[in-house]
Parts: C-alpha cells; sequence; structure tokens
C-alpha cells in the first residue's frame, strides 16, 4: 500500500486540505461508499508522511474496513483505485473552485447550451470584469480574452447585431497576440535545444514570426518584446543589444508579472552568458552575476523553498571570479537554510572551502573539504580538482604528484558523466600535470603550454590554470 501513488499526493497536502478531503469524501454527492470514509479516516492518522509500513499494509487496512472477513487482496486493491479517483476528483474540483475564469467559461458554456441568454449576457459581463482585473500577464490571459471575444462576436452574428464588426477586430488582435506570444516561446525553446537535439527548423517561418513581432502593433507588447529580444540573443549569440535589452526589463522587476515565463526568460539569460563566457567573452562573468543577485529577490528561483545545489556553486563560482569574496561570504550564511537537507553540509562545506582557497586561507579549505561526503559524483570531482589546486598553491610537490595520479584514474573509471565532462577535467589533470614539471624559466614549453590551454575545446578551471601558467612566464595577461 506504500508504494501506492496516492500517497504521493496525500503527502503534498496542507492540514485544511486534508480536513476538505474529509469533508468532500463524506458528501453523498461525490461518494457513496462508507468504506471509503473509513479508509481515508485510517490512513490519515499517518498524515503527512504516510511512512508507518505495517500499519499503511493493504492486510491491515483490509482487516480495518472489513473486520471478521477473510482478506480479499482484489477488493481492498477497488476500495484503494476508488478512493484515489475520489481524490483527483477532489482537485479537479478544487481548482475549478480557485479558478473564477474557468468557472465563468463553465457557466457561459451551459447558459448557451440551454439557451439562457440574459443569463449568458450577465454572466459575459462578469468574465469581462475579471479578465480585466486579471490583467495580462500571460497567454493563458491572452487566450482568455481571445475565447470571451469569440463567444461575444458568435453571440453577436446569431443576432445579427452591428456589434459584430466591431468585436471582430479584437478577437482577430487577442487570437494574434496569442499565437504570436505562444511561437516566440516556443522558438525560443527550439533555438535554446538545437544544439542537444536534432530539430527540423523553418527558416521562413521562423522570419516571418520575427517580422510580425516588429509590428507597431505589437513591438510594445511587454511580453512580445520580452520574448523577442530572447529569440534573437539565442538564435544568434552576436545580438547582444537584444540580451540587454531583456536583462533591463527583468531587472526592473516588475514588467514580466508571470513566475514561469520570468524564470524561463533568467534560464535563456544566464544561458546565454554562459555560452558567451566560453566563447571567451570574460565581460559576462559580470553580466551573469547581475542576473543571478536579481534572480535572487523573485519567488520562483527557490524550487519547494530550495536552491538548486548546481545554481549555488555557480553563483559562488562567479562571484569568486569577480572578486566578490564579502557577498558569496554573506551569500552563503544568509542562504545556507535555503540548501536541501539531503545534501546541505556538503554543498555548504565544498562552496565555503573555495571561498577560503581564493581568500588564500589553504589549509581551512582543506579542512572544509575533509567534511564533505562525497555523495554527490560532480561535487567529488571538483572537491578534487579544488584538493590539487590547494597542494599546487601550497607548494606540495609530493602531495601533489600522488594525488593527481589517483584523481586521474578515477576520473577514467567514472561512467556516471558525460564525456564532455570527461574530458574537460582529464585535460586539466594532463596540463596540471605537465605545469608542475615545467621550470619557470622554460619560455618555449610555458607558451606552447599557455597555447593547449587556449585551444581546448573542454578544460576544466581554465581560468585558474592559465593563471598559474602566466605566473611562471612573469606575465599578466
Amino acid at each position: 500500500m506504500l508504494n501506492n501513488p496516492v500517497f504521493d499526493i496525500l503527502k503534498t497536502f496542507e492540514k485544511q486540505e486534508l480536513k476538505s478531503l474529509d469533508s468532500f469524501l463524506a458528501s453523498p454527492f461525490f461518494n457513496k461508499k462508507q468504506e471509503i470514509i473509513d479508509l481515508y479516516r485510517y490512513i490519515v492518522k499517518y498524515a503527512p508522511e504516510f511512512s508507518n509500513e505495517k500499519k499503511l499494509s493493504k492486510a491491515v487496512i483490509s482487516r480495518k474496513l472489513f473486520p471478521g472477513k477473510r482478506f480479499d487482496p482484489e477488493k481492498i486493491q477497488r476500495t484503494i483505485s476508488a478512493f484515489t479517483k475520489l481524490v483527483e476528483q477532489f482537485i479537479i474540483q478544487n481548482e475549478i473552485q480557485n479558478n473564477k475564469v474557468s468557472q465563468s467559461f463553465n457557466l457561459l458554456e451551459f447558459y448557451e447550451k440551454k439557451s439562457l441568454y440574459e443569463h449568458y449576457n450577465k454572466a459575459q459581463k462578469q468574465l469581462e470584469n475579471i479578465l480585466k482585473k486579471n490583467g495580462q500577464n500571460n497567454e493563458s490571459d491572452y487566450l482568455d480574452k481571445y475565447l470571451l471575444s469569440l463567444g461575444k462576436l458568435n453571440n453577436y452574428s446569431i443576432n445579427n447585431q452591428t456589434e459584430r464588426y466591431e468585436e471582430l477586430n479584437q478577437t482577430i488582435k487577442y487570437f494574434q497576440i496569442y499565437c504570436l506570444f505562444g511561437n516566440l516561446k516556443l522558438l525560443c525553446h527550439f533555438f535554446n535545444n538545437k544544439t542537444i537535439i536534432k530539430l527540423d527548423e523553418d527558416a521562413q517561418l521562423v522570419d516571418l514570426i520575427l517580422a510580425q513581432s516588429q509590428l507597431e502593433k505589437f513591438k510594445e507588447n511587454t511580453h512580445i518584446k520580452a520574448f523577442y529580444n530572447a529569440l534573437m540573443f539565442i538564435k544568434d549569440q552576436d545580438n547582444e543589444d537584444n540580451f540587454l535589452e531583456l536583462k533591463s526589463m527583468l531587472q526592473v522587476g516588475d514588467q514580466i508579472k508571470d513566475q514561469y515565463d520570468e524564470k524561463l526568460l533568467y534560464d535563456f539569460s544566464l544561458n546565454y552568458c554562459a555560452l558567451r563566457i566560453n566563447a571567451g567573452h570574460q565581460n559576462y562573468y559580470n553580466e551573469i552575476f547581475q542576473l543571478y543577485q536579481a534572480a535572487l529577490k523573485t519567488p520562483f528561483f527557490c524550487i519547494d523553498n530550495y536552491i538548486f545545489p548546481n545554481t549555488i556553486k555557480n553563483i559562488i563560482t562567479t562571484g569568486l571570479r569577480l572578486g566578490e569574496l564579502e557577498w558569496i561570504e554573506q551569500f552563503l550564511v544568509e542562504y545556507k537554510d535555503k540548501i536541501h537537507p539531503d545534501h546541505r553540509e556538503d554543498v555548504y562545506n565544498y562552496n565555503f572551502a573555495h571561498l577560503l582557497f581564493y581568500k588564500k586561507e589553504y589549509d581551512k579549505a582543506l579542512d572544509y573539504l575533509s567534511n564533505v561526503s562525497y555523495t554527490d559524483t560532480f561535487f567529488k570531482t571538483d572537491a578534487k580538482k579544488l584538493t590539487a589546486m590547494i597542494y599546487y598553491e601550497q607548494d606540495e610537490v609530493r602531495l601533489l604528484y600522488s594525488f593527481v595520479e589517483r584523481f586521474y584514474m578515477s576520473n577514467y573509471r567514472n561512467n556516471m558523466v558525460s564525456e564532455r565532462h570527461i574530458m574537460s577535467n582529464r585535460n586539466f589533470i594532463t596540463i596540471l600535470k605537465q605545469l608542475i614539471n615545467v621550470t619557470p624559466g622554460d619560455t618555449d614549453k610555458l607558451e606552447k603550454l599557455l597555447q593547449k590551454i587556449d585551444e581546448a575545446e573542454a578544460l576544466a578551471d581554465r581560468f585558474w590554470i592559465r593563471e598559474k601558467v602566466l605566473e611562471k612566464l612573469g606575465k599578466k595577461r
């Protein structure tokens, strides 16, 4: 029973939702089977974890629901299945109850079907007021406005009213905005994933949508402008002006009101910055750092109240690269509780070690690294790289030789990560080994090593290892 999907649903319910579900199941309008009410009132005692394997077994539940009767697995399964369907029905009812727009459309459909036109007109005006109050925050809002306008157009047309001509313009307008908004968003996804998945491109359609976005009647629409800019820089990295315009819109903070769209635009922008950095445009470290700082103020940045470990690491790495040590230390302390408890200590200790490395407090950094349990493959690899970098900075040549050899072998045996990630770390180890063996005065070897760093397609911690080569050359770049 514990493996039943219904528990996955119930675990997400708040206390009030659990109480409401009880009332729902007790209503004869929705449920006429007492055993389903009894089932729920028994299992809800073990909320919110629902983790008591013995008490929630099918055999025990069967004895509670059907005392004195022989255990019938099929009967209890039918009861659980019926209960699950009612839980889903409860969710649907709740969603409809909380969505006034959906309620109004259902009501309009009923009045139209029953030819209750006076009631229909009244409900239509109420829906119009709701949509006006809601504003235009996402593509669903434009779809709602289109559907309302289409309903009015049909009503005017059936009754041969002259208002239909003006309404036709409104219907076309909302439909065009809805389609254009949706097309821009889909094309952003298309070009953002083009390097990962093989997709067919219709160049003429793309050009048509881009041209339509720049028509006078659409170009000042906030949502169209935002996704037009995103599409332009995703499609072509050289369209830097479009990135800067979207970045400015995001930093204002209230232009994109839909959280999903705002998160999407931040993701596109952060990905663009990463691509520019990988292409050698170091100024984009500033851009990506500013985006992270702005994104931290948005409600979507925490998923289920937590920040992804990789996001924490990216913020730390960027901030350290820019020398924002004080800000990074404050960020780690302030946002520690925003790291999921399952890996909070590992993520915190690794990133604090990284901060101490930049502060040149190498022994303290090693102490923090010793507290990382290495349950995550990527953090394990990054911690090993950081350890090697500390040994290099401390001039611990023997320790470094031994450590690098073990690191090299473990990297070869790692089947859990992509080939590119393995190559990136392998190149780091190879170049570090070569760097250890080059004397400071050997300009020819060092220049070749520098060229190798610059030409490497995949190389972990490129910035640091390049800096170490330049130090041996006695240069600054």
